[in-house]
């Protein structure tokens, strides 16, 4: 009986994560910046493969005390970084984090971030569901050469 039971609750488990299925996660990386700088920015795609909206609403690390949605918006002929309470993607949305857009933004960096091969970040969801995403550390193809010099607000 007891097996039974067991079977049961993990073909529900598999049952419940096929119908809510996760948002999937591609070519995560983080900037490598040389070893004096305690901020970082971190790319992706990010893909919801699900029939609703799925509102990301907040992001940690264990590498930064404070991590943030940032994009990349031009005012008055001026680039500029800009904080984003969250980030968006409706049913069958792909959203790229990329440098010159969307991105993450990681601060007060430990110091030897640089030496570590991935950054662990964790994104969580407006309904409090945490995903998990390993964003290697190396060099980051940028469209904008003064992405690095990020402007606080």
């Amino acid at each position: 009986m007891r097996l039974l039971s067991s079977i049961l609750f993990i073909t529900t488990l598999s049952t419940s994560s096929t119908a809510f299925a996760d948002l999937l996660f591609k070519d995560a990386q983080a900037r490598l910046l040389p070893p004096t700088q305690s901020q970082t920015a971190a790319y992706l795609e990010i893909c919801n493969p699900t029939d609703k909206a799925i509102v990301l609403v907040a992001a940690s690390s264990d590498s930064s005390p404070r991590v943030e949605f940032h994009n990349h918006v031009y005012e008055n002929g001026m680039a500029a970084m800009k904080r984003v309470e969250n980030l968006t993607l409706a049913a069958g949305e792909t959203l790229t984090l990329k440098p010159g857009g969307h991105h993450i933004m990681l601060f007060n960096l430990q110091h030897d971030w640089t030496k570590l091969d991935y950054i662990t970040l964790y994104l969580f969801d407006e309904n409090r569901k945490k995903y998990t995403v390993k964003a290697k550390i190396g060099k980051v193809e940028s469209n904008t050469a003064s992405h690095h010099k990020h402007h606080h607000h």
